[in-house]
């Protein structure tokens, strides 16, 4: 993969490649040009970008003239409309791999004479393996590039695509159990409580173990280190940022293990009005968006590729109601008859996707769990737009 966001990458960068003679492996491939449409000629794209897919994901560079995968020379594609070149390149890859691809990034890199070269992206898929729809083939790459799977590796990735699924199921079932027996990172207050995870695929595809200091460096520039009133400190997960602590106590606290997860609880959210527990219908959503916002920076400086799994979680609710207005709020009935309210997961596959769209869907079951049809805080046109 060339290094860095592939927005970032620029004609010096390709450059490089040819200069320090990088040749196609496992993370990289490069093409001439750009195949017709005919479904004969397709049919290596679609191969290189799905193997790409099912394996550690990676960059085809088309433009780029190579000698037994060796890069020798920036060609470019004479491109008049990019933006059409583009949006040609996504039918093809929607059309002509399945399951549908849940990432890829494509980009084009001028590098002279209305000539680019063309990156594509393909990022490791959660929903592998993925086949050629025109030869009915699936591939993957190792060190030599890439090649078609025997059965028995067929196999071997739809269990492990299984397997995947599980782990981060029982990972959250392992992190929610812990924390209503308040097995916690700091001291908790008594109450209920929302839970946040936000769960990169490639932590539970591969042991992954990033450097402290890089990870509390990122938590800061990014906002996850939280502001005034909040203390940090590292333990064996990673780093933890809690709210300064009353009575030896935190209302919150945001852990990010090593492996990039993150880890959100607040009691202070769900305080009690005349003796009854109150969820507040703009706090919960503001401070969920928030929360994604900074997330996705982090990933990004820290280039934790999507997909990201983002669960909602609410823990000893049991006879809470909805605050529907943010002054003067509006308690709605029905109560929670529920001790949990474990939601379902939203998947990002794109980084620059906005944060209230990614969790409209999560929004609108928790208003349903009070008995509304969808949330009341997204106008017409799907914009959040609390009072």
């Amino acid at each position: 993969m060339v290094p860095g966001p592939i927005e970032a990458v620029d004609k010096d960068a390709l450059q490089a490649l040819i200069d320090n003679q990088v040749p196609e492996g496992k993370t990289i491939e490069y093409k001439r040009e750009i195949p017709s449409t005919a479904e004969s000629m397709m049919i290596p794209l679609l191969a290189t970008v799905s193997s790409f897919a099912n394996t550690a994901g990676g960059d085809l560079l088309i433009g780029i003239e190579a000698d037994k995968g060796v890069p020798t020379k920036l060609l470019g594609v004479k491109t008049n409309d990019t933006d059409a070149e583009k949006l040609q390149l996504e039918q093809v890859l929607r059309s002509g791999i399945e399951p549908r691809l849940p990432l890829v990034e494509i980009h084009p890199i001028l590098i002279g004479n209305d000539k680019h070269v063309w990156a594509i992206r393909v990022h490791s898929s959660w929903t592998s393996p993925h086949r050629v729809v025109r030869n009915s083939k699936f591939y993957a790459r190792h060190s030599a590039g890439r090649y078609e799977l025997d059965v028995g590796e067929l196999r071997t990735a739809f269990n492990l695509s299984e397997t995947v699924a599980a782990r981060i199921r029982d990972f959250r079932t392992d992190r929610i159990a812990r924390i209503h027996s308040r097995q916690t990172p700091v001291p908790l207050e008594s109450g209920g409580c929302m839970v946040v995870h936000v769960l990169p695929l490639n932590a539970f595809l591969a042991s992954t173990a990033i450097d402290l200091g890089k990870l509390g460096d990122h938590m800061n520039t990014s906002g996850l280190m939280g502001t005034t009133g909040w203390n940090h400190r590292i333990n064996i997960e990673g780093i933890v940022n809690f709210t300064t602590q009353y009575n030896n106590v935190s209302g919150a606290y945001t852990q990010v293990f090593r492996s990039g997860v993150l880890e959100y609880v607040s009691v202070s959210l769900l305080r009690p009005i005349d003796g009854e527990m109150i969820l507040p219908s703009v706090l919960y959503e503001q401070e969920m968006i928030q929360l994604l916002t900074r997330y996705l920076k982090f990933a990004r400086e820290l280039e934790l590729h999507p997909p990201y799994y983002v669960f909602l979680s609410f823990l000893g609710v049991s006879g809470c109601r909805f605050g529907v207005q943010i002054n003067f709020p509006i308690f709605h009935e029905p109560v929670l008859n529920e001790d949990m309210l474990i939601l379902p997961e939203v998947v990002v596959q794109n980084r620059d996707e906005e944060p209230h769209e990614i969790l409209h869907p999560i929004f609108d079951m928790v208003w349903n769990s009070f008995g509304f049809a969808k949330s009341k805080h997204y106008d017409d046109s799907g914009n959040w737009r609390a009072p």
